[in-house]
């Protein structure tokens, strides 16, 4: 079964400094700064849940009267917004000023739905009598629609308006049998009006001086089987007061923020972009409480990545083990078991990519359970040995084992090439994914001379995942009672470490290539992805350092951090997605790897960089990529038009950039130091406070305690 609709580009959905993301759980809004969500005029705009979007319009408007909008300044705060506005008046005359009537509107995000109070404020000294109109609509398009994907099923919509007792219900009913629903209904004023399209909510304000009133819309969101009763979800807090809701929401951030370690640093920008850090993440996790898993970026990928999911645990693991153990628990949860070629699955293989929404119910789209990547299994095996030092929880990886045990199994039936022995991937013939390391442009793999790399494909830094994965389990395998096993991969993992030498290390470049393809060519290019093999322990400490040099060099490093490719390549493009730009996670990783390979001279040159542009940034954080022209003196990181902000594995990059300068080393659960550490210039005095039961105190002049 191949994908029904096809792929259009929307030139409009870049993510902008006046556009605004929320999330709360599985609900996610895109407004402008101030409030305002309109579709027609900004695709990607709305208010999505289980990847559809339930309200496409939602904007407040008084007719003849232009207000003045004001931003509040402050930190954001996760499931949380303020806006304001204001509308000065004068006398006849134009000599007296006769004050001004204020809006402020606060809304809050439920799991399936909204709370808002639109506050009207006279601060004149004559009674003020104006229209207020609150426009909304909800066109229950699929997140890939609002993507660009053009398909079969948006045609045939039928949208439904009802507005009785005070309450509008917009529904559509999905080809995909299911009936959602958003149901608006009012805990304050309600509308004195509604116009015959059911698009327009009319109120008549009347207000003497001095005096306030509120209107507070509740919406709630709902989907139910065709034939069902609709179960409206609607939040309990919806039936409390403003006020209560409000402090509810901000108590749930500050019990959240109490699980991180405390950081404290004499670096400005790196404590405030860690508190940054860890509210973005808390808003990124998704799931019940105990078994929350981070979601991939917004807006378009709110949802469950593997690999982003196994590398934002992995980059956090010092911190918060925890989530590791709730990513393993998942995809444990959704290894594929059977062959269905539609969706990429194989016995034993690890998911890459979970949606909702009604092209993924009915496979117009691939990706409700999709598992199109090579290096999410290596990596399911590398995050469970790595939690497993973090924590020497015996009882965790003992259940972990036979999941453990089939990902193993899918790399030598399905995974490894039978020739070369290399970890491949092949096209996906059914609509998935051309390339499928984190890289996946259809672009990005390709020889100098520009030409596209065949299929299949032996990507540099998996060779260097399954590397690790064996390295790290061969030892465990005796322990956990399977020592014929462990032999096997202590074997393996060596064959497999002198074969990825000879054939990928480019002696006159010094660097590895990028890929071998199915003729059995290197891809002879300078790329970031060798970089990760500096985690992985299995490059000699001559070849490591050839390739640290050539990473940090001019061609690869921008000033700003390190490209996807070099500049000199046949497709450098500093504004394409993975042929030029550079992303926070990918250097994060390198970093890691500097740092575990005792570079200190690039490990500060790329902690500086990585600080500098974090300092640039709205809120400190961190963006998904960034553009890679050259640094300049006049100007900051140039942004990437369709960059998700925040993006979990980008936001997570900021633990490996600390893990880098502390030299962490977990052995069953106890912390261990030798006594030497790094912090970058500018940084004199570092303390993580609350880890594991220990602190970790650096200073510049000192040593670790």
């Amino acid at each position: 079964m191949k994908a029904r609709g096809k792929r259009t580009h929307i030139s409009s959905r870049a993510i902008g400094p006046e556009d605004r993301l929320l999330k709360k759980e599985d609900l996610l809004g895109v407004w402008d700064v101030f409030g305002s969500i309109d579709a027609k005029v900004k695709p990607f705009y709305g208010i999505f849940w289980h990847g559809m979007r339930f309200v496409s319009r939602w904007k407040w408007i008084t007719p003849s009267l232009y207000p003045m909008n004001l931003e509040p300044l402050g930190k954001p705060e996760n499931g949380v917004s303020f806006f304001r506005q204001y509308i000065p008046f004068a006398s006849s005359s134009g000599e007296e000023a006769e004050g001004a009537v204020s809006f402020y509107l606060e809304r809050v995000l439920f799991p399936d739905g909204m709370r808002e109070r639109f506050s009207v404020s006279n601060f004149g000294r004559v009674r003020r009598a104006f229209n207020l109109v609150l426009f909304i609509d909800a066109d229950f398009a699929d997140m890939f629609e609002v993507r660009g994907f053009v398909s079969s099923v948006a045609p045939h919509r039928k949208v439904k308006r009802v507005f009785c007792d005070g309450v509008l219900r917009i529904s559509c009913m999905g080809e995909d049998d299911l009936l959602r629903e958003s149901v608006i209904s009012f805990a304050g004023m309600t509308p004195s009006n509604i116009s015959k399209s059911g698009k327009e909510l009319h109120w008549s304000i009347d207000l003497p001086p001095g005096e306030e009133c509120f209107i507070e819309p509740v919406v709630a969101l709902s989907e139910s089987v065709s034939g069902a009763s609709p179960l409206l979800n609607v939040h309990h807090s919806s039936l409390a007061s403003f006020p209560s809701v409000l402090k509810e929401m901000r108590n749930q951030n500050q019990d959240d923020q109490k699980k991180w370690p405390v950081l404290k640093t004499d670096h400005p920008v790196l404590s405030d972009a860690y508190d940054r850090a860890c509210q973005d993440l808390d808003m990124l996790f998704t799931g019940p409480p105990g078994g929350k898993v981070p979601y991939a970026g917004l807006p378009w990928f709110s949802t469950f990545f593997g690999r982003d999911a196994i590398i934002t645990a992995y980059s956090m693991l010092w911190a918060r083990p925890d989530i590791a153990l709730n990513v393993l628990r998942y995809l444990e949860k959704r290894q594929a078991t059977d062959i269905t070629p539609f969706r990429a699955a194989q016995p034993g293989k690890i998911l890459h990519e979970e949606r909702s929404g009604e092209l993924s119910n009915l496979g117009e789209v691939p990706f409700g359970q999709y598992y199109g990547s090579i290096d999410s299994t290596p990596l399911y095996i590398v995050l469970a040995c790595e939690y497993y030092q973090r924590t020497g929880d015996d009882h965790v990886m003992r259940s972990l084992w036979p999941s453990i045990l089939k990902a193993l199994a899918w790399i030598d039936q399905y995974g490894l090439h039978p020739d070369s022995r290399f970890l491949v991937y092949q096209r996906d013939p059914e609509g998935g994914l051309v390339n499928q390391g984190w890289k996946d442009s259809a672009d990005s793999v390709f020889h100098a001379d520009g030409s596209i790399a065949r299929h299949p494909i032996a990507l540099i830094e998996v060779q260097g995942y399954l590397y690790w994965a064996w390295s790290m389990l061969a030892p465990l395998a005796e322990r956990f009672g399977d020592p014929s096993l462990g032999i096997i991969l202590k074997t393996r993992a060596g064959e497999l470490k002198d074969n990825i030498i000879k054939k990928f290390w480019l002696d006159e470049q010094n660097i590895f290539a990028m890929a071998i393809d199915g003729d059995g060519k290197p891809c002879a290019i300078a790329s970031s992805n060798p970089g990760h093999l500096l985690l992985t322990g299995l490059l000699p400490e001559e070849l490591a350092r050839k390739l640290a040099v050539t990473l940090l060099g001019p061609d690869m490093f921008s000033g700003w951090g390190i490209r996807t490719v070099g500049k000199k390549e046949a497709r450098y493009n500093p504004v394409s997605y993975h042929n030029g730009s550079i992303w926070p996670h990918d250097n994060g990783l390198i970093l890691a790897g500097l740092s575990r390979s005792g570079f200190l001279m690039e490990l500060g040159k790329l902690s500086k960089a990585y600080l500098d542009g974090v300092s640039m940034f709205r809120d400190y954080r961190l963006p998904e990529l960034i553009c890679g022209f050259d640094r300049e003196e006049s100007s900051g990181p140039v942004l990437y038009p369709t960059s998700c902000s925040p993006q979990t594995w980008s936001v997570a990059s900021l633990f490996l950039l600390i893990r880098s300068m502390t030299g962490e080393i977990f052995d069953k659960g106890k912390f261990i130091h030798d006594g030497s550490f790094f912090l970058p210039p500018g940084i004199g005095s570092l303390e993580i406070l609350g880890l594991n039961g220990d602190d970790i105190v650096l200073k510049s002049s000192g040593h670790a305690h």
